[in-house]
């Protein structure tokens, strides 16, 4: 037991991203690097087993999202996601399975990358 507890320690310094309320509900969002925030919404009103629409406005200007993806961490799953541009932007990913899924929405702000990350909980 002795010898595990380094590896308890690191594990447990390391955490993802909080989950959003999957609920519904709009939720905020800082940028990696802090140039934006987004504000996200699910289309549907929740999250859900399946194809989800977010909806996401974001607080700079000249900021686009570039690329979403998803990822299972836990079976190592992922999903890329669709963006359609626009006021919101509409960014669709297909969570296909129940659990804990970490999203990742690439942004281009002034020729700078960015990320936005959270995580959702499907019920």
């Amino acid at each position: 037991m002795r010898s595990l507890l380094p590896l308890l320690l690191l594990v447990s310094s390391c955490s993802a991203p909080a989950p959003a309320d999957a609920a519904g509900g709009p939720f905020e969002v800082e940028s990696e690097g802090g140039l934006c925030i987004a504000d996200i919404d699910f289309a549907a009103g929740e999250v859900r087993r399946g194809e989800n629409r977010f909806l996401v406005s974001l607080t700079h200007d000249e900021a686009e999202i570039t690329s979403a993806s998803g990822l299972m961490v836990a079976h190592g799953h992922g999903s890329e996601g669709t963006i359609v541009p626009g006021d919101p932007i509409e960014v669709s990913i297909d969570l296909f399975m129940v659990g804990r899924w970490d999203l990742s929405f690439e942004l281009a702000i002034d020729e700078v990358s960015d990320r936005l990350e959270f995580s959702i909980d499907v019920p």
